[in-house]
């Protein structure tokens, strides 16, 4: 009881916090409003919101960019002050042109920075493990809270997901904290979230090896770093493994004994 209420309590304040910085301008003086200020130093304190505000300002400063290249016209002024109300008289802004430049070219920035910021995961190995390592440092709610293993895998067997994955030997030591169901090209893929020694999270994601290419060669353990997480792949019978966690290679051998 007292994890899940420290979990929503987390998840309460990121939400609040991406509230009041959706209206955010990287470079003004927004910064110096008290509920801002607040704001950025939870950023500080969470990767999760550190990530999503990272492209919020990026997204910003690209529309900008984008907005400043739009050429001015010669006699927008005249055009605007021609065009100004009058007493009750509605007069109709007469260079439709110019609303239709500025819209296209904010669509137009609008995808650009989609298209940038938001990558496209093909189908393989990397893939899979980049967009799975990526996931555990986004915002994302757990199908459901338990420290129990055996409660945790029950519940993705119940569910359809895979529950006959491997732990080592120092993970099944480690409590739980959680389990999803996630999807890829269509797949399930179960991950199973428990607490280091340390108080860190570490994240198991299990998936079926037929539905990946490229795979990691069996017997042997890939490590590789994904944004904030080092991740160790392998293959173990007909399932393909991907852990995560803060920190290096040394600290997330331990868990592999």
């Amino acid at each position: 009881m007292l994890l899940e209420k420290r979990q929503e309590r987390r998840h309460m304040e990121s939400a609040e916090a991406r509230e009041i910085l959706r209206l955010y301008r990287p470079g003004s003086t927004d910064a110096t409003d008290p509920k801002v200020a607040e704001a950025l130093e939870l950023v500080r304190r969470d990767p999760e919101l550190e990530q999503w505000f990272e492209q919020h300002c990026a997204v910003y400063q690209a529309v900008q960019g984008k907005l400043k290249e739009i050429p001015v016209p010669a006699n927008l002024k005249r055009d605007i002050l021609l065009n100004a109300p009058k007493a009750s008289r509605i007069l109709p802004f007469r260079n439709p042109p110019l609303i239709l430049l500025a819209m296209a070219a904010i669509a137009m920035a609008i995808g650009i920075c989609w298209t940038l910021l938001v990558p496209k995961y093909q189908n393989t190995f990397p893939g899979f493990r980049d967009k799975m390592a990526r996931t555990a440092q986004r915002g994302y709610n757990m199908s459901m809270l338990s420290t129990n293993l055996t409660e945790i895998r029950e519940y993705l067997r119940n569910n359809h997901a895979n529950a006959d994955y491997a732990l080592t030997k120092t993970m099944e030591k480690l409590p739980g904290e959680g389990c999803s169901i996630l999807h890829w090209h269509g797949k399930q893929v179960s991950m199973v979230c428990l607490k280091t020694l340390g108080k860190k999270d570490l994240f198991l994601f299990v998936a079926n090896r037929d539905n990946l290419p490229n795979l990691p060669l069996p017997g042997k353990i890939q490590f590789s770093r994904v944004h904030k997480l080092m991740t160790a792949s392998w293959i173990s019978g007909g399932e393909v493994y991907v852990l995560a966690s803060p920190g290096d290679e040394t600290e997330l051998r331990q868990y592999l004994d």
